[in-house]
């Protein structure tokens, strides 16, 4: 009888479990690992919205060139030298600049710009086009 007593006594020191502080520790080292999840998932969307409204200023940008593309080289007031604009479409803001001749004889130099603000920040996205004059 003796025997099985201490058999048992010796069973319960082993079979202790988590004192307090384990399991506090534990919570905390949880905490931080989900913190630290939450914390990247936030970059992540962050990151992702920018680089929607910049595919979508480049978007913008490219369908003003594409608008521009087939008007007539000489005559279209639309391709007069000079800036014009400001167009808005949507949250953004385009502006293009006509130089004649600018780099070869019988160019024209577009700069294209959109502009837009993103969470209250001014962003802008710049693009560069050259049309010719077939003859």
């Amino acid at each position: 009888m003796k025997r099985s007593m201490r058999t048992i006594q010796n069973r319960k020191k082993t079979e202790a479990g988590f004192t307090l502080i384990e399991t506090i520790i534990a919570v905390f080292v949880f905490t931080v690992g989900v913190l630290a999840a939450a914390s990247m998932q936030i970059s992540s969307i962050n990151g992702n919205s920018t680089a929607q409204s910049l595919t979508q200023g480049a978007n913008v940008a490219a369908n003003q060139v594409e608008n521009l593309r087939p008007l007539d080289y000489m005559t279209d007031a639309d391709l007069t030298e000079g800036a014009h604009g400001p167009i808005q479409n949507g949250n953004y803001t385009i502006t293009y600049n006509v130089q004649r001749d600018a780099i070869v004889r019988n160019t024209m130099r577009v700069d294209v710009t959109v502009n837009w603000l993103e969470r209250g920040t001014p962003k802008n996205l710049n693009l560069v086009y050259i049309k010719q004059d077939i003859i």
